[in-house]
């Protein structure tokens, strides 16, 4: 038997004592995080210790833990092998991957090995895994460790999952505004994104906003403040979280964006609001990990007399248009659901246009996403693991082909005259999707226009099957 509750409370009493203020904070949402015991042997612990091996990795033959149970944003305790519990850390942006051949594995050791710091006798062991899990390590805390025995020999244990939260409809309706459903019947609450120029009046509006949709708030600039505290700068000037930002960027979208969004406190049930986005990237990123609650991008508009007009107020800043931040946002335009004019309006009138304009937008259908949208969100996905390097041709369409062997797998024994039943529909939708996905990965590798090649192939159909 595993004591799971005294691990829990040894664990909470140890990142007590060591005064870490992220970790103290993470002890608020304990109850809400999936947590994990990672047994680890030497070389690969001192290693960890030092900062040297970053990344941790399980590789198998089967699909066992962590294979496809850890998450970015899960915490995990370390446990000597008959040992103790010796520090813990919390999971970055995994990588899970279907090993098809030894050659696979080669490409892992040859990207990631300065990170992960394994021996080569090692690797020589692991050549024949067909899966594979690698975790960033980030926010190690060494503490004093602490001994509870247990029996399990499992180099992998869950220790806590909590219940998942049931997925709640959104209000059918957003008071105040003529008791209209705008933002009903979703599966997850939207994500409402808000950008603008300095004095635009991002925060307050999507402050308003939070507050008529019963959502909740937040800032990319209180998440940079957060971490530029932490390095001493308390109060940073505008030029300073700007280039804070930027460098964020520059380093990753995805992790920046999973890293505020985090800090400010989304839960799915709820509709959330962040303002201050100022990157086309970092948006796609947002939308990529909030799947599959739709994401709409807002931007306000202003002429500078009501940019300075609104600094005036604040009364400590002067317009600059100039800094590369601020160039991003003609981006964001053309990628916006909702461009707001705010010159001569209330807030109470940016309010009421913003939401109205709302009705007009929908959830993402083959109707409004166009399929370069698609290509990049998939293109994105793949760089942010680093699986592009394992696009070539010839694999792709070798998983081409496994995916449509599974897509005919629903049918196999089956009456030839047979409908789909509602289950068999969500078996075809999964699989079909996969296929899809392969397909723009070897496009996408290959370079090829796919609307050009699709409607060149239709041509050529056309010629060879006349109407008759």
């Amino acid at each position: 038997m595993i004591d799971k509750e005294m691990i829990l409370t040894q664990l909470i009493d140890r990142i007590k004592a060591s005064g870490d203020q992220y970790w103290i904070s993470k002890i608020n949402v304990l109850g809400d995080s999936h947590i994990h015991v990672a047994v680890m042997v030497e070389p690969y612990i001192t290693k960890i210790m030092k900062g040297e091996k970053t990344i941790e990795s399980r590789f198998s033959q089967n699909k066992i833990v962590p294979w496809g149970r850890v998450f970015p944003g899960d915490i995990i305790i370390i446990k000597r092998s008959g040992g103790s519990f010796e520090s813990v850390f919390e999971a970055g942006e995994i990588i899970s991957k279907e090993l098809k051949s030894s050659r696979e594995v080669e490409q892992i050791k040859n990207d990631f090995n300065d990170r992960l710091c394994i021996e080569d006798d090692w690797w020589e062991k692991k050549l024949k895994s067909r899966y594979v899990t690698l975790i960033p390590i980030i926010h190690l805390l060494r503490f004093d460790p602490f001994v509870i025995k247990f029996k399990n020999r499992q180099a992998w244990l869950e220790l806590y999952q909590p219940k998942q939260a049931d997925k709640e409809l959104v209000s059918e309706k957003i008071i105040g505004i003529d008791g209209s459903s705008v933002l009903s019947k979703m599966v997850e609450s939207p994500v409402i994104c808000i950008s603008g120029k300095i004095g635009s009046g991002k925060t307050t509006i999507g402050k308003m906003i939070a507050n008529e949709i019963g959502g909740i708030h937040g800032s990319v600039s209180d998440f940079l403040k957060a971490e530029l505290k932490k390095q001493g700068i308390t109060t940073p000037t505008r030029e300073q979280l700007q280039n804070f930002g930027e460098n964020y960027i520059e380093n990753g979208c995805v992790e920046f964006a999973s890293q505020t969004v985090k800090y400010i406190g989304r839960k799915k049930e709820l509709p959330f609001v962040i303002d201050g986005v100022r990157h086309v990237n970092f948006l796609n990123a947002i939308k990529m990990i909030c799947w599959p609650a739709p994401v709409y991008e807002v931007v306000l508009q202003a002429n500078d007399d009501t940019l300075q007009q609104h600094i005036a107020i604040r009364g400590a800043e002067v317009l600059d248009s100039t800094h590369r931040a601020e160039g991003n946002l003609e981006e964001l335009l053309v990628a916006a659901d909702i461009v707001i004019n705010i010159d001569g309006k209330e807030k109470e009138e940016i309010l009421k246009e913003i939401i109205m304009k709302f009705a007009d937008a929908t959830t993402l259908s083959d109707d409004n996403l166009p399929l370069s949208k698609i290509r990049e969100f998939i293109d994105l996905f793949n760089k942010e693991r680093k699986w592009k390097s394992f696009h070539n041709a010839k694999d792709l369409i070798v998983s081409i082909n496994i995916e449509a062997s599974e897509l005919l797998e629903i049918f196999q024994w089956t009456d030839k005259k047979i409908e789909p039943s509602p289950k068999m529909m969500e078996r075809i939708k999964e699989e079909l999707a996969d296929v899809l996905i392969y397909s723009i990965d070897l496009a996408n590798a290959c370079g090829i226009d796919m609307t050009q090649m699709i409607m060149n192939k239709l041509i050529k159909n056309a010629q060879k099957y006349p109407i008759k």
